[in-house]
């Protein structure tokens, strides 16, 4: 949908896949750690989502039935049209992998077969349906990103969240840095060159999870997302129009799929009226050979899940049972 320059595609790409990747996120916090601000869990598939937990699925298109039937039974009016509209065939199973993987974490989480799960894709400026996914009154929060044969699908109760995945490659920094980096952002880069594909792309997934919260995608210039360094712990540090946490903790996660628990303050001058909460970062683990940060927007403590994707039965949805009804 994009490339990694942000070519002007549609206007609605807030969950195009911008390929980008960074070194692995322990190493990010590791010289920062701090006390513990809450207890992280491994994932697991489980039909509960706590108001201060954001879980991330992530899918392998390898992992998947080689069909090209696979998933179609989980598509419904415009997605159809969508998938049929795709040339490329990765292009397409990425797709409809985002779609079926939605419907399936969805369907647990509200106790109903996965083909009732309503999602809604229309852009809020044209109606086309290419923007930012959503689940119409059901008070989750869901983001969508993909890159090469990795999707993941974040989703919360505690608010907004934005997802970004990238696989790790070689790219041409010097040439990106000036669309990517803002003045305050360029010295680091003075002291360390241009020659660290992974530090540079770790700075963009984190400023691209922080677009894709906001759903302003390719509408928001890069420069405007200031993040901190990429060899220190994930922090947004100024966004105009938006609060930004005062400071952070961050710590590593579980033993099987480790995330990192954030505590946040909100950032109010004396007597200035309280805007949205503030948004803060994580850099995920997500699989190796990819590179990913999420981004959401909460006042207290918050606790990732990283899932895998497999224990929901996505190698074969048309097996999932329907949901039973919580009792």
């Amino acid at each position: 949908e994009a490339d990694l320059a942000r070519a002007p595609a549609d206007h609605g790409a807030a969950e195009a896949d911008l390929a980008r990747a960074p070194a692995d996120h322990t190493a990010a916090g590791a010289d920062h750690a701090r006390p513990p601000a809450t207890q992280t869990r491994a994932g697991s598939v489980h039909t509960e989502l706590g108001p201060s937990v954001v879980e991330v699925w992530w899918a392998r298109l390898s992992d998947l039935r080689d069909d090209p039937d696979w998933g179609t039974g989980l598509l419904v009016g415009p997605e159809r049209e969508r998938d049929a509209a795709y040339r490329l065939v990765d292009d397409r199973r990425r797709f409809r992998t985002g779609v079926v993987l939605t419907r399936l974490v969805l369907a647990r989480l509200l106790a109903t077969d996965p083909r009732a799960v309503v999602l809604d894709r229309a852009c809020p400026h044209c109606g086309r349906p290419h923007g930012k996914v959503r689940s119409p009154g059901t008070g989750l929060h869901l983001s969508l990103t993909h890159s090469a044969d990795l999707v993941g699908l974040a989703v919360s109760r505690t608010g907004p969240v934005g997802l970004d995945v990238e696989q790790v490659r070689p790219v041409e920094v010097a040439g990106l840095l000036g669309a990517t980096l803002s003045a305050a952002e360029l010295p680091w880069w003075t002291v360390h060159g241009t020659t660290d594909h992974r530090a540079f792309l770790r700075t963009w997934t984190r400023k691209e999870a922080v677009v894709k919260l906001t759903g302003e995608g390719l509408r928001r210039p890069l420069p405007e997302v200031v993040v901190s360094p990429p060899d220190t712990a994930p922090r947004l540090l100024a966004l105009p129009g938006e609060a930004v946490a005062p400071d952070e903790t961050v710590t590593p996660g579980g033993p099987a799929i480790p995330s990192q628990a954030v505590t946040l303050d909100q950032a109010l001058a004396p007597g200035q009226p309280a805007p949205d909460d503030p948004i803060t970062l994580v850099d995920l683990v997500g699989r190796s050979g990819y590179c990913a940060a999420l981004a959401v927007r909460s006042r207290g403590a918050v606790q990732v899940v990283e899932c895998d994707a497999c224990a929901l039965g996505l190698v074969d949805p048309s097996s999932v049972p329907a949901a039973p009804p919580r009792s």
